[in-house]
């Protein structure tokens, strides 16, 4: 059917511009030859592309209307993704002085037990000094004695050589010897 109507216009179109008009004016002949013509050929696309072209239209709305519901649910994505970054943000901005003061109480805290080990620690170190100074004064005195003691020994000694003489310097000393050991 469609080649008939190719044929058709092709033979038609041959005998319009086969009939002659008259040189007097417009050539209606011609004219309406041509609109024939037009007619027909408009008629043949209309009917040989009509299911193509609905066919692609409706193919056109089909993906339109995709692209859209796509870009609908991307939208409605964005705002409950930017819904839910406004929140978090607001949650960050409301904790950030509750932050802050928490930061800052901790930092008075540790400050505070900081400067109680350093007191404590300070007051260790100077009884230690304390201590260790009174062991070396302690020291000192007994080593002190000890030189007085026998520098006295050693003075008593010549002073008994030279007043007394052996017999009675063995006694004297074994007596001092035995009282020292008393003492101590």
């Amino acid at each position: 059917m469609r080649a008939l109507l190719i044929l058709l216009v092709i033979i038609l179109d041959k005998a319009a511009w086969a009939a002659g008009g008259s040189s007097d004016g417009v050539p209606t002949d011609f004219v309406i030859a041509q609109v024939i013509n037009f007619l027909l050929a408009g008629g043949l696309l209309v009917y040989l592309l009509k299911s193509k072209v609905v066919e692609h239209f409706k193919e056109r709305r089909a993906s339109y209307t995709e692209f859209m519901s796509r870009a609908e649910r991307a939208m409605k994505e964005a705002e409950e993704q930017k819904k839910l970054y406004e929140d978090k943000l607001n949650n960050l901005k409301q904790s950030e002085q509750e932050t802050l003061a928490q930061a800052r109480a901790d930092a008075e805290e540790l400050k505070q037990r900081l400067v109680s080990e350093a007191k404590a620690t300070s007051e260790k170190l100077i009884e230690d000094a304390k201590k260790a100074s009174q062991y070396e004064v302690e020291k000192a005195k007994a080593q002190l004695k000890d030189v007085l003691l026998e520098e006295a020994i050693k003075a008593a000694d010549k002073a008994l050589q030279q007043k007394v003489g052996d017999a009675e310097q063995e006694k004297l000393r074994s007596e001092f010897v035995s009282k020292i050991q008393v003492v101590q």
